[in-house]
């Protein structure tokens, strides 16, 4: 919100309470200044600064500089803000002081001026920190690098470093504050402003001629092309369960003939043993040689 010369953030009420004195001040100019602040403060600082600001104590003082006889400039400045924290914040029980101040300055006399929108928005988030220039050497986006010709934009809702070609568009962004003007954005962030967020995340028309000749472009392309979607990987699936049905019913078979064609049933006509059977070669040498044993006895 705000920062002292140590980067300490300052407390809400110590904020408010150094506003004021500027508020309070002599000189015209610093007073109307100090309005201002705290106008801006009430947009993007959320409800700390919020109870600070309705207290009872600072609207007391708001409304005494506009009895006080101060010049036009502030006195309609007081009261276009009281009308406007009314409007946008006077139906909350936690803010019954401004309704009631509100209340009092008509039957005063005191005239409130129309109310705009960008009167009423009082709910403002705080805009991202932006990455530093001597940390962005490339794009954020097409990762071209910069140079002097090259040169670095601020997307205004990431906060992140692109080249004009990813950067041109502009929107506006109510949450930081951006209620009636439009400010530079990264494409990507301006189709999620514009509610496009199915989109690609980037096209190859919006991509600059360097980064569509570089490598980087090509390995990013012949990877979404390697990439399957999800179809492709169930039909695959399939396929490969149906083949492996396919496999295991001819394995089966191809067992099943190999059993039946094997199997004999026993005959008759079948070898004896071989334990029994005795070869006719080999009865003749036996008798040969009883034959010799007989005549060398």
């Amino acid at each position: 919100m705000l920062k002292r010369k140590d980067k300490d953030t300052v407390r809400p009420k110590d904020a408010v309470t150094l506003i004021k004195k500027k508020i309070l001040d002599k000189n015209n100019a610093v007073s109307l200044h100090g309005l201002s602040v705290v106008e801006a403060c009430m947009k993007n600082c959320g409800s700390a600064v919020h109870r600070e600001v309705l207290d009872r104590n600072f609207l007391d003082d708001l409304h005494d500089l506009a009895k006080a006889g101060c010049p036009t400039q502030i006195k309609d400045k007081i009261v276009e803000l009281i009308g406007a924290w009314e409007a946008a914040l006077g139906s909350e029980s936690d803010f019954k002081a401004v309704r009631e101040l509100h209340a009092i300055m008509r039957v005063e006399g005191f005239s409130f001026p129309a109310l705009k929108d960008t009167d009423l928005y009082m709910d403002a988030e705080a805009a991202p920190d932006w990455v530093e220039d001597n940390e962005a050497k490339k794009c954020h986006m097409c990762r071209t690098a910069f140079s002097l010709t090259k040169r670095r934009h601020h997307c205004r809702s990431c906060g992140n470093v692109f080249c004009q070609q990813c950067s041109s568009k502009k929107a506006r962004i109510p949450k930081f504050g951006f209620i009636d003007q439009d400010v530079r954005v990264c494409d990507y962030c301006h189709r999620k402003l514009s509610g496009d967020s199915s989109g690609p995340a980037a096209s190859d028309s919006d991509l600059p001629p360097e980064y569509l000749r570089s490598s980087l472009a090509r390995e990013t392309q012949e990877s979404s092309q390697s990439q399957p979607n999800e179809d492709e990987l169930k039909q695959q699936e399939e396929e490969e369960l149906q083949m492996a049905m396919a496999l295991s019913l001819s394995e089966e078979e191809s067992k099943g003939a190999r059993s039946s064609t094997n199997y004999a049933h026993p005959s008759a006509s079948a070898p004896p043993p071989t334990s029994y059977y005795t070869p006719p070669a080999v009865t003749q040498v036996r008798k040969r040689r009883f034959r010799f044993r007989l005549l060398a006895t």
